[in-house]
């Protein structure tokens, strides 16, 4: 015998199955290290969003250590209805914000965008249209970097030039945070550590097709951008984890590392006063 409340569930989950059918599109924002005026950023956002369709979603990954931005967006989803909040209990990293996230978007074609200033938001069309003409599985951004600093642009040359060396793909921005992926694709990407920047590169080694747009830089992008040292050793290891294909290594290499003296006193310490007034990123 059906009862009252078990038809009252079947026709929630049925409002629920159109309701995700007619998601067009699901943009990520992991919200893990930084983040910029995050409400600013939504409506530069959505209103480019609004020109493609209605029917979107915005999903905020926010990493557990992050309780100022939870609450910045807690308030901003009582005012627009398509914001949808993904909160860690403890700090898990980017990349795990992006598989969360992925898990849970209902669009037919995810995006993921970042929760900084980057990219000028009317070239999201420039990505979508490129996806939706069926000529790619995935799409990513490369800022034309023609306004950025000398450093900033020279170190990307010298990440890239390595990277190339390493795994023979031609990229020039894996950096960007703004991609495109068709939904039926992302369970391919297996994303720990800091895997997340390498996203175009394991869509390749899958057999997807993987294309690189030009996009234009936003001026607050353009700032230095100095790492720590044990950022760019972290990135080195990433890459030849990629280039091995043997994911364990990377945990190995990082243990031995963590539990040497050059981990604490040579390869990873840095004087604070290197880093005054230097914007990181």
């Amino acid at each position: 015998m059906i009862t009252k409340e078990k038809m009252e569930l079947r026709s929630k989950d049925k409002i629920q199955d159109i309701r995700d059918e007619l998601i067009d599109i699901s943009v990520v924002i992991p919200v893990v290290e930084k983040y910029d005026y995050i409400d600013e950023l939504y409506i530069s956002y959505s209103q480019e969003l609004k020109k493609i369709t209605e029917r979107f979603e915005v999903i905020f990954v926010i990493d557990g250590h992050m309780d100022d931005a939870y609450r910045t967006i807690k308030n901003l989803s009582h005012k627009y209805s398509e914001i949808r909040i993904i909160k860690f209990l403890k700090p898990l990293g980017e990349s795990m914000a992006l598989s969360a996230g992925f898990e849970n978007a209902r669009g037919k074609y995810i995006f993921t965008m970042p929760s900084y200033v980057q990219v000028i938001p009317e070239d999201i069309q420039k990505l979508y249209d490129t996806l939706t003409n069926d000529e790619c599985d995935v799409v990513v951004a490369r800022r034309i970097r023609k306004d950025d600093s000398f450093f900033n642009r020279l170190q990307s040359s010298i990440f890239h030039m390595i990277l190339r060396l390493f795994t023979g793909t031609h990229f020039k921005d894996i950096s960007c945070g703004l991609r495109g992926m068709k939904k039926e694709i992302v369970n391919v990407f297996d994303l720990y550590g800091n895997l997340h920047l390498f996203i175009p590169i394991l869509a390749e080694h899958h057999g997807l097709n993987v294309k690189e747009i030009p996009v234009r830089q936003q001026k607050q992008d353009t700032r230095i951008r100095i790492h720590k040292m044990r950022e760019y050793f972290d990135r080195f290891i990433d890459i030849v984890t990629i280039y091995i294909q043997a994911p364990s290594i990377f945990w190995i290499v990082r243990f031995i590392l963590s539990i040497s003296w050059i981990n604490n006193h040579i390869l990873f310490d840095i004087s604070p006063s290197f880093h005054r007034g230097i914007c990181f990123k």
